[in-house]
């Protein structure tokens, strides 16, 4: 019996491994947003905390302190800012990298369709042969029993 082999299975397996390969990819942009979110997160998180010392000890503090907070405070905005922004990017990213998985998949599927369609026809193909040589042999069973019975007729009317 003929064993089915899809002519593209090596294109099947390289799509594939580029699948496998956005996935890896995705996964690590996925990592990278939530440490830049996490980042974001410390940063305003420190904003929150230095803002509510500073009111705490305002009446407490001498004015070369004070600014040292205020430009302190300003730093923080700063940082939140850029960090927003290093978000955003990898926010970006992560979607840029989510798309190539959908494609690769979507590549990838096209050929497993093809190759499941050629399969069927192929096992089709199998039991249409396998039908026609079982036809062949209930024929030439036929033939026998008709040549027997035949010979042995002629055997009967010669005795």
């Amino acid at each position: 019996m003929t064993v089915f082999q899809f002519s593209l299975e090596t294109a099947l397996r390289v799509r594939a491994r580029a699948e496998q390969e956005a996935e890896i990819e995705f996964g690590k942009a996925q990592r990278e947003l939530r440490a830049a979110e996490e980042q974001l997160r410390e940063l305003q998180a420190r904003l929150l905390r230095t803002g509510q010392r500073l009111q705490q000890e305002a009446k407490a503090t001498s004015g070369l302190v004070m600014r040292a907070y205020s430009n302190y405070l300003q730093r923080l905005r700063q940082a939140i800012t850029q960090q927003q922004e290093i978000v955003s990017r990898r926010e970006e990213e992560q979607q840029q990298r989510r798309e190539v998985v959908v494609e690769r998949r979507r590549e990838r599927q096209v050929l497993e369709k093809l190759r499941e369609r050629q399969h069927r026809e192929f096992a089709r193909d199998q039991r249409k042969k396998q039908d026609k040589q079982l036809d062949e042999v209930a024929a030439m069973l036929d033939a026998r029993k008709a040549t027997a019975e035949a010979a042995e007729q002629c055997e009967y009317t010669a005795a």
